[in-house]
């Protein structure tokens, strides 16, 4: 059924209030999202570790780990106990890969439903990223194991946005330390700056 413009000036103006409001109904999700700084880009290099026990490094090697972790937690939008359950490799014109890898979200630490933490998510690494090599190859060390993954949302110049992350074994030691650090951070994260960025998505 066609809808007629109405003429009347004032009436001119609810019809739009109206189609603006129709346009932005269901389909539209709200976001928060923080800039994303050369820091970030070196713990959320879209890469895995397998440190399984934290306590077997030494020196220099243990407090670069330490404070990595630390980092993560307290810069991540989202840290969740996962499972990557597919692993896909595609390839563009130049024959450059990427691998997406899907995770099923088994627990959330920090990280709220609607911020799409809930279930499943996808994450991404493209071919001549710093993180590339950690999932090229280890395919079958990553597929079906507990991993704990650390998700800061980044918006690209295009403004898509995107999740950067990183992996790490969710082994007992590990899960207990994330867990600590996520509770000693939890005040500070919820008292820094944020710029909110609003997507409408099609229904």
């Amino acid at each position: 059924m066609k809808r007629r413009l109405p003429n009347h000036p004032s009436s001119i103006v609810l019809f739009l209030l109206w189609a603006l409001a129709a346009c932005g109904g269901a389909g539209t999700e709200a976001r928060t999202i923080e800039p994303f700084t050369g820091d970030h880009a070196e713990v959320f290099e879209d890469g895995v570790d397998f440190v399984a026990d934290p306590d077997a490094l030494e020196g220099r090697w243990r407090e670069d780990w330490s404070r990595d972790l630390d980092r993560r937690v307290t810069w991540s939008d989202g840290v969740m106990i996962l499972t990557i359950g597919t692993i896909r490799t595609d390839s563009d014109l130049d024959r450059e890969r990427t691998f997406r890898l899907i995770a099923r979200v088994d627990r959330v630490i920090i990280g709220e439903d609607d911020e799409g933490f809930s279930d499943e998510i996808e994450l991404i690494v493209r071919e001549g990223a710093p993180g590339f090599d950690t999932v090229d190859g280890n395919e079958r060390q990553i597929l079906d194991q507990p991993f704990i993954g650390f998700v800061r949302w980044h918006q690209t110049d295009a403004g898509e946005i995107v999740p950067r992350w990183h992996l790490s074994p969710a082994t007992t030691p590990i899960v207990s330390r994330v867990e600590y650090l996520a509770e000693s951070r939890r005040d500070v994260r919820r008292e820094r700056g944020r710029t909110t960025t609003v997507i409408h998505e099609a229904e």
